[in-house]
């Protein structure tokens, strides 16, 4: 019972967070604007912006592994219980 509760809190987080992601990018002034701002000022240069890529995935990657940790840990005391 108390596992079914805690899906759907977890669905419902998850959907609060997705509108709210979306609304934010629709309403933001430079939407469809891809740039790299450093101290305030936008960076022209290419080379820097092809540099934010790779960190980015590399942010992404983290955050994927983290998060299916903690799934499993989650799911491991759930089958242990």
């Amino acid at each position: 019972m108390e596992a079914q509760r805690n899906t759907k809190l977890i669905i419902k987080v998850l959907i609060v967070g997705a509108v709210i992601a979306v609304l934010s990018y629709l309403f933001h002034p430079e939407v469809g604007q891809l740039s790299v701002i450093i101290n305030g000022q936008p960076i022209p240069d290419s080379l820097v912006s092809f540099a934010a890529i790779p960190t980015f995935l590399v942010i992404l990657g983290l955050t994927i592994i983290l998060t299916v940790l903690v799934c499993l840990c989650f799911w491991a005391r759930y089958l242990l219980h």
